[in-house]
């Protein structure tokens, strides 16, 4: 793998990741779930949810298997993304605590400096 290939692909899984849309498609993927309902709770018709998909399937985190009942999958970089954004939402508490603080600190620090 070409440095440029790696960064493309790491462009195109942060760009991916950044649509509270396809992050949901990624939770619902990773549950096991099908994704056939989802453009309901989504607020968006069919189309708008399926390119939000083919925008998964671009950055390699969602393919069509060829056959089975079930319409799309996680790759495996799909599911090893999708964990780690579960590690992450489940940290999310933590992640805020630690945010104030360093906040806080750098709020402290001007201060001191002025």
């Amino acid at each position: 793998m070409t440095d440029s290939f790696a960064e493309e692909q790491i462009k195109q899984i942060f760009q991916a990741l950044g649509n509270n849309a396809r992050l949901k498609i990624l939770e619902t993927l990773y549950n096991n779930q099908t994704v056939s309902g989802l453009h309901h709770d989504l607020g968006m018709s069919r189309s708008g949810l399926q390119k939000n998909i083919e925008k998964l399937v671009q950055a390699n985190l969602v393919y069509r298997p060829e056959e089975g009942n079930q319409t799309y999958r996680l790759t495996s970089l799909g599911d090893v993304v999708a964990e780690y954004v579960a590690e992450i939402k489940g940290s999310r508490e933590e992640i805020m605590d630690l945010y104030t603080e360093k906040l806080e600190e750098e709020r402290l620090e001007r201060k001191r400096c002025r």
